[in-house]
C-alpha cells in the first residue's frame, strides 16, 4: 500500500542522493536551501505528535515515521538517521552530519575542519 507520508529515512536518503549527484562539489545556492529542507523535514518527521510529548516513558516516544507508530527508543532513532544524514558544511559540500559542527567560539578559525 501507499504510506500516508514520508519519513526522516526517506529524506536522509534524498539527502544522500543530493550529495551523490554532487559528486563532492560545492552546491549552488538552490540545492542548499533543499538541503536544509530535506534536512528540517527529517527533524519534523522524527518529532513526536504533540499529543505525546507530555505522555513521554523513559525515553519512548511514537514516531510519526515509525509504521503503526510503535513505541521507539527516541536517541536510536535520532542517532541513526542523524549519523547517515548529510548536510552543506561551510563551502557548500554535503558532508555527514556526524563530521560537523557549529563554530559558536568566536576565537576559533572559520573553516576548520567540519565546520
Amino acid at each position: 500500500g501507499v504510506r500516508a507520508g514520508f519519513g526522516a529515512e526517506d529524506f536522509a536518503r534524498a539527502a544522500n542522493s543530493l550529495a551523490i549527484d554532487s559528486g563532492g562539489s560545492a552546491l549552488t545556492d538552490e540545492k542548499i536551501e533543499l538541503a536544509a529542507a530535506l534536512a528540517e523535514a527529517a527533524a519534523d518527521a522524527l518529532a513526536p505528535p504533540p499529543s505525546q510529548i507530555d505522555d513521554d516513558v523513559d525515553g519512548l516516544s511514537a514516531y510519526p515515521s515509525v509504521p503503526g507508530g510503535e513505541p521507539v527508543r527516541a536517541r536510536k532513532v535520532a542517532n541513526v538517521v542523524c549519523g547517515k544524514f548529510m548536510l552543506p558544511d561551510h563551502g557548500g559540500v554535503m558532508t555527514p552530519a556526524a563530521a560537523l559542527v557549529n563554530n559558536d567560539a568566536d576565537w576559533l578559525p572559520e573553516g576548520g575542519p567540519g565546520t
